[in-house]
């Protein structure tokens, strides 16, 4: 495990869905009436809807107040002005869509597991080739994302469609590579990451909905599958309640 990823115990107070997949370009645009993302043209793939939106900034999707002191944990759910999320929350009737912090989205990415991928597999030597089959599997990287042998210093080509590789055990694909996913939470590393947590663990209990850093400079992204290779941000949503048959069109289904 890297310096931020300490084996911990969390529990949710309540129950939430989170997307199958990671929002679209198609599904931003319908929604939002913006398209940002870059990754629209010179690769032959012109406009296409499947691929996950991109250059999507935390700002953009919370409002302008969400990377100040009034942001998350602060404030909670709420959102600032001019929030994206606020076109997700008034078209599909739910006032409780927001991204996952970390602990949520690490809960459903793992889906159970304690190994390195979601597979139960571990990642094998081969990684540090940026090769390794067992990841390719689940997800697009700089080993299996290459556009093609005549352009062998192009190292990652860009996202590619949502859901071609397989799904976890609970049914969610892109969990690992593809793009960097947006959380609520503070970016913290090494000992003030642990800090988070030093008190639940110090009594060998389980931190009960964590929420982060109530302060910092960055927000947290997860990376593409932990390993070199994508570097545009999106986002996958959670819904805090019942998730309505009549929302499944616009979220890609949740789970």
């Amino acid at each position: 495990l890297r310096d931020n990823e300490t084996a911990h115990f969390v529990a949710f107070a309540d129950d939430f869905y989170i997307g199958i997949f990671e929002v679209t370009q198609q599904q931003y645009r319908k929604i939002t009436g913006a398209s940002p993302s870059t990754m629209k043209t010179g690769t032959g793939r012109d406009d296409v809807t499947g691929f996950p939106v991109e250059t999507v900034s935390y700002d953009a999707l919370r409002g302008i107040a969400a990377d100040s002191f009034l942001g998350w944990p602060q404030t909670g759910h709420v959102l600032g002005e001019g929030a994206k999320l606020q076109a997700f929350r008034d078209r599909l009737g739910l006032n409780s869509i927001d991204l996952p912090t970390e602990a949520q989205w690490e809960f459903a990415c793992r889906a159970g597991t304690t190994s390195a991928l979601n597979s139960g597999e571990e990642c094998g030597d081969a990684i540090q080739n940026h090769v390794d089959g067992r990841l390719d599997k689940l997800g697009w990287y700089v080993g299996n994302a290459k556009p093609n042998e005549s352009r062998p210093e192009v190292l990652y080509e860009g996202p590619r469609e949502v859901g071609l590789k397989l799904p976890n055990a609970w049914g969610l694909y892109d969990m690992h590579g593809n793009v960097h996913e947006w959380c609520l939470d503070w970016l913290s590393l090494g000992d003030a990451y642990r800090a988070t947590f030093a008190a639940d663990w110090a009594a060998g209990g389980v931190t009960v909905d964590p929420k982060g850093a109530t302060s910092g400079t960055h927000r947290k992204k997860i990376p593409p599958g932990r390993i070199t290779g994508g570097n545009t941000d999106l986002f996958r949503f959670i819904i805090l309640q019942h998730c309505p048959s009549d929302a499944i069109p616009f979220c890609g289904s949740c789970r």
